[in-house]
């Protein structure tokens, strides 16, 4: 496999554990287990911004430990010169983005009343970072293969709606309230800790004709 193809291997492996973690925190809000998708998500973030970016490798045949120890950076000045490329502007917009993104989520798990506009961090970065690789890649120099564009349009359809949702709940949307209801959910433990709260749903009789 070429250096990229076994970077969004690596991405999307990582993308499945942050899921799973999230989706763990988000039904049991005790434990240390809570925690891990934060960490994940500062881990995805540091990764994506400290490597050197020079595109000589990107196709070329390597292994998965040569391409994970490619992370880290060997010249700052070196990272300096090829910052100035569109496409590694995108990159590191996207890993300040998710930084920003886990350290919001440990900052929630630590305040017992946290303020409104830091629930709201996690769904805007979450939509601006879908949008940054939504746009990122498909020219004659920079991820020519349509099945990696396809990729960076993959993680724009899940984190541009998912931030809104998620937006939408934090802010008490009764909409949401509504969906969460004929889900059959049950997070209450998890709305008071980070302070939401959904209006009552009201319902309406039915008449059958």
């Amino acid at each position: 496999m070429t250096h990229s193809e076994i970077v969004h291997v690596y991405y999307g492996l990582g993308s499945v554990a942050l899921g799973l973690s999230a989706a763990w925190a988000w039904r049991h809000d005790r434990g240390v287990a809570r925690y891990a998708w934060p960490v994940l998500l500062l881990l995805a973030g540091a990764s994506l911004l400290l490597p050197v970016e020079t595109g000589e490798r990107r196709y070329q045949i390597v292994g998965w430990w040569v391409t994970l120890r490619s992370v880290l950076p060997w010249s700052f000045s070196e990272s300096l010169d090829y910052a100035r490329r569109f496409h590694v502007i995108q990159h590191k917009t996207a890993a300040l983005l998710i930084l920003t993104t886990g350290a919001a989520e440990l900052w929630l798990l630590q305040t017992a009343q946290p303020r409104p506009w830091v629930r709201q961090v996690t769904p805007l970065c979450s939509v601006l970072t879908g949008i940054v690789l939504g746009i990122h890649g498909g020219t004659h120099t920079h991820l020519p293969a349509v099945r990696e564009t396809v990729h960076h349009w993959i993680l724009a359809a899940g984190l541009v709606p998912g931030g809104m949702v998620l937006g939408l709940y934090r802010a008490g949307s009764p909409a949401v309230g509504v969906v969460e209801e004929r889900l059959g959910h049950r997070a209450g433990h998890h709305r008071a800790r980070v302070g939401v709260v959904l209006p009552p749903v009201v319902r309406t009789p039915t008449r059958l004709v």
